[in-house]
């Protein structure tokens, strides 16, 4: 389990306590009745300089962190989705001839097959799974004739998620001591332990960099200034150290948020200023939201194409989901038989956090819980310059 050396993707504070745990900070607020503050990298982003934008570009800081990351570690696996932030960091270790050790997939094929449909046109977000074969397979082998000397690891991760499932939802208990992100399938998408093959890499004793993209900056317009917004809800998705009990020689890697790349995202952020600024009143009111539905549904979008050289938005994606336990990507799950009692029990546990913590629940518009409370840190960035009309 991940203990509170793991500070640099997060943490919360409350009357002076540290956790990892979201659920157990939110547990210990409700108990003693005290706020709860979350911490990210506040040390290095809470004095860095957001105004002044870097005079480099972004493909230079995004090789900047790839050299960083690729001197650091022995051993560098890059986790890969196919979707923007991944494909940008293979794109900037290849465009130094740096080299990857291993690039790593996973997918749900077996089990979501009977609601995934193969047509590119079909870009719902219960659809999501479909990006494995429409995105992620043909860059990979795009990937394998560009750079043959890099393992490219492909994982069905189906058969160890529904014995997961089955072995940790037994009782209502469950829910305790982790993340906010208790969907049915999410915690388990990222038990590598499962995988004889990969322990054997693990097993050599090698410092390994795990890499994943995290996320673009997501901004938002108050009157007319902009802000740069971290949520908790982000950086908590990864969850490989719940599962890595064995290993100290794995590190989990952000290859965009991480102490050292303020100005990389400082410079992202000022790149989506200018372009919010000459924007319409139309995008311009997307921007004055600052809810996670309209970042997943519309600006992560325009965020993508602003911020990366290397994405083609001619490729294959669904539409990102904006709810959370109830996740359209487990429409699988939902639609199981089999998987009757796993889910009753799924529900127990839910149940079980909305009468402990319920101070920190949030529903959806039908009324359903769905979340935990987004805890943020935010940065001012610049002010806009309004529209001169003549």
């Amino acid at each position: 389990m991940p203990t509170l050396t793991d500070k640099k993707h997060g943490y919360y504070i409350c009357n002076r306590k540290e956790f990892l745990s979201k659920v157990d900070a939110c547990l210990y607020s409700q108990l003693n009745n005290k706020p709860v503050r979350w911490n990210f990298l506040d040390d290095h982003f809470g004095v860095y300089d957001w105004t002044v934008e870097p005079e480099v570009t972004l493909d230079e800081l995004y090789d900047q962190r790839a050299r960083e990351l690729r001197e650091q570690y022995d051993y560098i696996i890059l986790s890969y989705s196919g979707g923007s932030d991944s494909h940008n960091m293979v794109e900037s270790f290849i465009r130094q001839g740096l080299h990857i050790d291993e690039i790593l997939t996973n997918h749900l094929s077996t089990v979501a097959n009977k609601t995934t449909v193969l047509d590119p046109t079909v870009t719902d977000t219960t659809n999501f799974h479909a990006e494995h074969d429409l995105q992620a397979m043909p860059r990979l082998r795009e990937l394998h004739h560009r750079i043959p000397r890099t393992k490219i690891t492909v994982l069905d991760m189906s058969q160890s998620l529904i014995e997961s499932m089955k072995a940790t939802f037994v009782d209502e208990t469950w829910a305790l001591h982790g993340s906010d992100h208790l969907s049915m399938s999410y915690q388990f998408r990222t038990n590598y332990m499962y995988f004889a093959e990969l322990k054997k890499q693990f097993d050599k004793g090698k410092s390994i960099g795990f890499v994943l993209g995290s996320d673009k900056p997501n901004t938002y317009l108050m009157d007319n200034s902009l802000y740069l917004d971290f949520s908790d809800r982000v950086a908590n998705l990864p969850n490989l150290a719940q599962h890595n009990i064995d290993y100290e020689n794995i590190s989990l890697e952000f290859f965009y948020w991480a102490s050292t790349t303020a100005p990389m995202i400082c410079k992202q952020t000022h790149v989506i200023r200018r372009w919010v600024e000459h924007a319409s009143e139309e995008h311009k009111a997307l921007w004055r939201r600052r809810d996670m539905a309209a970042w997943r549904s519309y600006k992560e979008k325009i965020t993508r194409g602003l911020i990366y050289t290397t994405w083609n938005d001619e490729w294959f994606q669904t539409t990102k989901g904006s709810v959370w336990w109830n996740t359209q990507y487990d429409l699988w799950a939902h639609s199981t038989p089999e998987l009757e009692q796993v889910r009753n029990n799924w529900k127990r546990g839910l149940s079980h956090v909305v009468k402990l913590i319920p101070s920190y629940v949030q529903y959806t518009k039908d009324g359903v819980p769905d979340a935990l409370k987004v805890f943020s840190r935010s940065y001012f960035i610049g002010n806009i310059a309004p529209l001169i009309t003549i």
